[in-house]
Formats: C-alpha cells, sequence, structure tokens
C-alpha cells in the first residue's frame, strides 16, 4: 500500500493523508514537506531574493533544492502513529533545507 501525505503546517499539523483510514499496513508512506518548508523559511527566502540578482526561489526550486519529499515504511500503524511520524521526519528535512538555503548565500 502507498500512502501520500502533504504537510502545510508543523504546528499545528495541517495537511492532507490520502488515504486517510485509522490503519495502515505495510504501507509506503510518502511525505511532501514543501508548503510547510515554504512557511517555515519563507522570511529567510525572501531575504535570499532581496540580496541576490538571481532569480526568485519558487515552490518548483525548493522542491529541487530541499529534496522536500521523503519516503518512510511503516510495517504497522495507526492513523495518529502516522501523524506522528510525519511530525517526527520534520526537524531533519528542516535543517536539511536551512543548510541548502544557507549554502546558496555563500
Amino acid at each position: 500500500m502507498e500512502a501520500r501525505c502533504t504537510l502545510s503546517l508543523v504546528e499545528p499539523l495541517t495537511g492532507s493523508l490520502e488515504p486517510d483510514q485509522p490503519l495502515y499496513e505495510d504501507c509506503d508512506l510518502l511525505i511532501d514537506y514543501t508548503d510547510a518548508l515554504l512557511a517555515d523559511l519563507g522570511p529567510v527566502l525572501m531575504m535570499l531574493y532581496a540580496s541576490w540578482a538571481g532569480p526568485p526561489i519558487t515552490r518548483d526550486a525548493l522542491g529541487e533544492l530541499a529534496e522536500p519529499v521523503v519516503r518512510v515504511h511503516l510495517e504497522r500503524a495507526t492513523r495518529e502513529e502516522l501523524l506522528q511520524r510525519v511530525r517526527d521526519e520534520y526537524p531533519a528535512v528542516l535543517a536539511r533545507a536551512r543548510e541548502r538555503v544557507t549554502a546558496l548565500r555563500s
């Protein structure tokens, strides 16, 4: 089975989950953090754009730069456990995105 979660905000956890069901077994979960990263990194991206003569960092460019889609395999998880995993994966994705955006500024 494959499930997909598109996260808009981490706190409060906001996004979509498809399929949305109470239990997931032998599931590959694709988590798309692009919108959450844009929400968290928006001010940094605007400052970078203002100080840089290059093109703006669009949603697609952020996707290429930060690799915001994560795949995890779950043997068995309730909906709540799955959403906790989504929340738990985010700090590493955010740190990687910040690191790559900072590298652009150098």
